[in-house]
């Protein structure tokens, strides 16, 4: 956004403030009772308040600057803080009730994030930029728990937006979209929710487990149910293996790429034991990602 500089904005005081105005200058003030309601005021700074427990209510605050100001325990209902820019401002425990933040952002700002969760733009894509606004300014304080909670509702968000883009889900997405886009977006889309399903983007380890153990579970069926050849690695003895041992055999070569009990040896059983054992190295390298990343917090 586009601000005038400080010496361009016409100098004024809240406690003077009735019906609003543009390009106004509120700074080194405190009014810790502060109660507006039904004010316009556009493209205008607001520096260095002290406005704890201040009351807002029917407000339009579009594109404005909101810096260094302590908004603890503030009450905004009903406000449109359209295109505005919070900048290191504390608004922890601050209520928001059925405000609208569009383009809103927020840097260094101490937030009361579940209030500002349930004051989300309806549209997708402009959730989505709130979101990622958000979840920014959580991890630059070190909130990483948070951060993570903001990325899975950041996630959530980018696939309903690109559901909406295959799917044609209004007129605005049938005219801007054309259907190779859409395809490209289906392709990603799908992605995402491979993503999700295999390791739940490498924030749920359990996931990724189970995942492992699905894997080993069905080439274990694999091996009993086509009876893959397997041979004693001592005298070349063909032998069959019980469930059980295909259990075994499974886990061993998805897990240390194969065992010294039994040696496949027909074309198909090697090839298989070479897929089980590629797709246990690629569940490695995402088992030490997420590992890492837990780690990292």
């Amino acid at each position: 956004m586009q601000t005038i500089p400080y010496h361009r904005k016409k100098v004024t005081s809240l406690a003077r403030l009735s019906s609003g105005g543009s390009d106004l200058l509120f700074v080194d003030e405190r009014n810790d009772q502060l109660q507006l309601r039904n004010v316009i005021v556009g493209h205008s700074i607001f520096s260095r308040l002290g406005l704890k427990n201040a009351e807002m209510r029917g407000c339009k605050l579009r594109h404005n600057v909101f810096s260094h100001c302590y908004l603890r325990e503030a009450r905004f209902t009903d406000v449109d803080f359209t295109g505005s820019v919070f900048e290191n401002c504390n608004l922890e425990r601050a209520k928001f009730w059925s405000c609208s933040l569009r383009y809103t952002s927020f840097r260094g700002c101490l937030l009361n994030v579940d209030e500002i969760l349930g004051s989300l733009p309806f549209e997708p894509n402009l959730r989505l930029q709130v979101l990622r606004q958000l979840r920014t300014n959580v991890a630059e304080l070190g909130q990483k728990d948070l951060s993570e909670k903001l990325l899975l509702k950041e996630i959530e968000t980018d696939r309903q937006e690109m559901s909406n883009i295959v799917f044609g889900a209004s007129s605005y997405y049938k005219e801007r979209y054309s259907r190779w886009s859409r395809l490209k977006t289906l392709t990603r889309l799908i992605r995402h929710y491979l993503n999700d399903l295999v390791w739940g983007y490498g924030l749920r380890i359990s996931r990724l487990l189970a995942t492992g153990a699905i894997i080993v579970f069905l080439g274990a069926l694999v091996i009993w149910g086509f009876h893959l050849g397997f041979v004693l690695p001592q005298d070349g003895m063909r032998i069959v293996l019980s469930f059980g041992d295909s259990l075994y055999v499974s886990a061993m070569t998805f897990l240390v790429a194969g065992n010294a009990d039994v040696v496949p040896a027909t074309v198909a059983s090697r090839t298989f034991c070479a897929l089980e054992t590629l797709a246990g190295l690629v569940f490695l390298g995402f088992f030490v990602a997420a590992l890492y990343r837990k780690i990292a917090r």
